[in-house]
């Protein structure tokens, strides 16, 4: 898992504070993205000091792996995805910690995760509501939005490749037998082989920018200072993320019944 940038962004200031009611295994930083295009989140592993940031993939250990009940068509799309063997390119865990985010932070929020090999993962949600999600998982392209679930296959560049493949194309017929809510379409799309290329589409098109953040697209990345605007309370969490900081921000969370249920409830059937 090579290159791999994982990293929540939102568009606009936010009560960052409320972040605090988060799992105790989850640490975060908030940055301020330059050119005023907004913030940027970096989740990691309280445990763990985080010399890097954006270099590796939310703790999951807290986070429920099943998908909420108005997502079920996902979940069916998953047990599809397992049933040929990519179910590690679909992270249920981070759709659920994106809908937290957005509920927590009451506005739209872009998680993403991709690195140079199978990963290029991306969900967008408003206020604890799923609106987009789209992803590359091997030779197939998903995209649910507020049109429906589509599976894209692609297809070889050369009818050679498919002999030359390591790994064979994914069987679509095994695929649409449990994902029965996704409209598969004809394997004519040629791949375009380009590293987090999901990623810089969607996180652009989010953040209305034309260049990728946070080093998206690129093996030697500009080195950018970015601005610490908030960061939990853990010592993990304040240390640098890859030199000396300032101290962050105090931030309080909400706590109480502004939020009702603790979190991980509401994915209880």
């Amino acid at each position: 898992m090579g290159y791999l940038v994982s990293a929540s962004f939102v568009r606009s200031e936010a009560d960052f504070g409320a972040l605090s009611t988060l799992p105790a295994s989850i640490a975060w930083r908030v940055y301020r993205l330059p050119q005023q295009a907004g913030f940027i989140i970096d989740i990691f592993s309280a445990d763990r000091e985080q010399k890097w940031p954006f270099t590796s993939l939310p703790p999951m250990k807290d986070i429920p792996p099943e998908l909420p009940a108005e997502l079920d068509d996902l979940s069916r799309l998953y047990a599809g995805l397992a049933k040929v063997g990519l179910a590690n390119t679909f992270k249920r865990g981070l759709i659920n910690l994106n809908l937290e985010l957005s509920r927590l932070l009451a506005q739209p929020v872009c998680s993403l995760a991709s690195d140079d090999d199978i990963l290029d993962f991306v969900c967008i949600s408003n206020n604890g509501k799923l609106e987009k999600l789209r992803a590359h998982c091997a030779d197939l392209e998903l995209l649910r939005d507020t049109k429906g679930l589509f599976v894209q296959p692609f297809k070889p560049e050369h009818k050679a490749d498919v002999e030359s493949l390591t790994d064979p194309l994914t069987d679509l017929e095994v695929l649409a037998a449990t994902a029965s809510d996704a409209t598969i379409k004809p394997r004519d799309k040629a791949w375009v082989p380009r590293l987090h290329r999901v990623a810089i589409e969607e996180a652009t098109a989010f953040l209305g920018t034309k260049d990728a953040p946070i080093g998206l697209g690129t093996f030697d990345p500009e080195d950018i200072e970015l601005e610490t605007v908030a960061a939990s309370s853990s010592r993990v969490a304040q240390s640098a993320a890859n030199a000396p900081q300032p101290a962050p921000v105090a931030v309080v969370g909400q706590q109480g019944s502004s939020h009702g249920k603790r979190w991980w409830e509401f994915w209880k059937r």
